[in-house]
This record gives structure tokens, C-alpha cells and sequence, in this order.
């Protein structure tokens, strides 16, 4: 999948941070109306391909409706588009969380129909999934040119991403690892058995660690 859907983006490694702004007279949306905003620290940015990451609907989904449930998921993945550049709206994030669970909800009810309908309105058109741009270029050195969708923006991939899993049936592969909150990806070439419960050995031990620390009782 992720070669097919390609995307890379950015993250600030300061960090983000949670700020109020006032009412400003002839605000628009371009222009930051008052509320809570996640906002850059002003470090570096660092580039990373999120689609390599597995789940990351779930990971959207899974997010707290509060202030510091934005400013947590965007620390980890960066800014959902970069609509107002360094600034992200925590209602603009709660909407996507809301629009994520509900798709969730529906793939697993098998309710298909409504699925697609859901879609269309919280991914295709609020997520600008019709925007991605398609990709075929070549590169010195690469044995022939790549094809493939580039979403114009994080929230978009996720929804690509939600999609794909959902129609090729890639989501019976996920599951959630019983110490961190990643979800990782089990079954044939994925480099974790179907009965894995850890996403990495560092989360087992780490688990290990923490049981044998319990007091006995």
C-alpha cells in the first residue's frame, strides 16, 4: 500500500503546544478565528512517510476529544493539513476524530452502503481525499517510474489509508499492541505471527519488566 499511496510529512521535534486566541475582528477561517489551537514550538521539522505507519485511523480514532488529545496526536504525527500553516483548531481535530469513529463503527458493522456514503462526506469532501495528486516520475538510478496517489495533506492519507485496508480487507491484519498504543500489522510477511500481542520486543520486555515489578500479593 504504501508504495502505491506515497506521502511525506513533516513534524516539529520541539514539539507542539496549546494556546487560546481572542477574538480578532474580520477573521476568517485562512485567518485564525478565536479558540484553541495546537500550535508549532518552533523546532525543527522533521520529515518522515506516515503511511508507513500501520493504523493510523485507529490511532485518529483512538485520540481524547481535549485539548492535550490534539496536541498529543499531532506531537507524534504532525499537523492534520497545514490549512492555517503552524496552526491547527482543536474543534477542526475533534471533528476528524468524530468522523473516524463513526467510519470504524460502520466497517465493522459490515454496513457498507452507509460506509461509502460516510465517506463521501467526512473523507472524500472533508478530508480532500479528491485533491491527491497522481505521482509518476522517475528518478536517476530506480529501475523503471513510479506510479502512485499523493494525498495533499496527513488527514487525507488517513482516510486513503482507512480505505484501502477496509476494501482489500487489510484490517483483519491490525492489532493493537497490549502495552503501547501502536497498532502493527500480524499474518504472513509482516514479520509478526497471527498470535503476536506485542508490536516490537522492546514493548514485551518493557511489559516483562513492569509485571515483575508488581508487588506479590
Amino acid at each position: 500500500m504504501t508504495g502505491l499511496l506515497q506521502l511525506e510529512w513533516q513534524r516539529d521535534t520541539a514539539g507542539y503546544e496549546i494556546v487560546a486566541r481572542p477574538h480578532e475582528p474580520n477573521a476568517t477561517l485562512l485567518t485564525a478565528p478565536e479558540g484553541i489551537y495546537v500550535v508549532r514550538r518552533g523546532g525543527n521539522m522533521e520529515r518522515y512517510e506516515p503511511l508507513k505507519v500501520p493504523g493510523l485511523y485507529r490511532r485518529l480514532a483512538e485520540s481524547n476529544e481535549t485539548p492535550a488529545g490534539a496536541r498529543d496526536f499531532i506531537t507524534e504525527f504532525g499537523m492534520p493539513d497545514n490549512l492555517i500553516g503552524d496552526l491547527y483548531r482543536v474543534e477542526s481535530f475533534y471533528r476528524a476524530v468524530r468522523n473516524m469513529r463513526k467510519a470504524i463503527a460502520l466497517a465493522e458493522a459490515r454496513e457498507w452502503q452507509e460506509l461509502v456514503w460516510a465517506f463521501d462526506i467526512s473523507g472524500l469532501h472533508g478530508a480532500g481525499v479528491g485533491n491527491s495528486r497522481v505521482v509518476f516520475e522517475y528518478h536517476e538510478g530506480d529501475e523503471r517510474p513510479t506510479f502512485g496517489f499523493r494525498p495533499r495533506s496527513l488527514l487525507a492519507a488517513i482516510w486513503l489509508q482507512f480505505a484501502y485496508d477496509y476494501s482489500t480487507g487489510q484490517d483483519a491484519e491490525l492489532r493493537r499492541c497490549v502495552w503501547c498504543p501502536k497498532w502493527f500489522r500480524v499474518g504472513p510477511g509482516t514479520g509478526h505471527r497471527s498470535t503476536a500481542v506485542y508490536c516490537s520486543p522492546e514493548c514485551q520486555k518493557a511489559h516483562a519488566d513492569a509485571k515483575s515489578k508488581e508487588p506479590s500479593i
